[in-house]
């Protein structure tokens, strides 16, 4: 009788490969999380974070962060008007980018620059539209600071940190490569809206 029929051999040769299974397929069943490699500005135009190159953010798509319905953070109805809706600082820092990006001068001044802040321009006899314009000038910066928070008040060390009624500052810590070290944030009328960069 060959091995193959005896049925000691079979019984092993069975368990032998039932066992093979096991640890090949439960080698491969670990649990892992992974919340996002992305920071919150990634898919952004002509952003360079993770493993994407430019040219995939610039292609852009529905998933986008910053565009995304989906997100809510950007509606629009069907007479083309847009509302922008900010509930974090990290929505705000979102429009702050995308208007920039967009060159959304009415849409910043109107939904993202804070009262208050326009008031302050205004006292010190500036048009506010001349803030939209200095951070167009400092896009970059913007972005500079921008990679070092990358998910907004939500990055691992970095806190909200109130500073007034209803004020509120996300800083880094100083560095020769960032101009800014911080943005100041604002609750008006039950949104969020940006007080300045500093």
């Amino acid at each position: 009788m060959s091995d193959l029929m005896r049925p000691g051999f079979r019984a092993r040769t069975m368990l032998a490969a039932v066992f093979a299974i096991a640890l090949t397929t439960g080698a491969g069943c670990t649990y892992q999380r992974e919340v996002s490699r992305r920071g919150m500005l990634s898919r952004v135009a002509g952003a360079e974070s993770g493993s994407f190159s430019k040219d995939e953010t610039r292609r852009g798509g529905s998933d986008e962060i910053t565009d995304d319905p989906d997100l809510g953070l950007r509606r629009e109805d069907p007479r083309g008007n847009i509302t922008l809706v900010s509930n974090s600082a990290r929505d705000v820092m979102i429009h702050v980018v995308t208007t920039l990006r967009d060159e959304e001068e009415e849409l910043f001044l109107e939904q993202v620059l804070s009262e208050a802040t326009k008031q302050e321009f205004a006292d010190r006899g500036h048009d506010p539209v001349w803030a939209y314009r200095e951070l167009k000038r400092r896009e970059r910066d913007v972005r500079k600071l921008y990679t070092l928070m990358p998910y907004g008040e939500f990055t691992p060390g970095l806190f909200l940190k109130t500073i007034g009624r209803n004020i509120f500052r996300l800083q880094v810590r100083p560095s020769r490569d960032v101009p800014w070290t911080y943005v100041d944030v604002v609750i008006e009328r039950g949104q969020w809206r940006l007080r300045w960069f500093g």
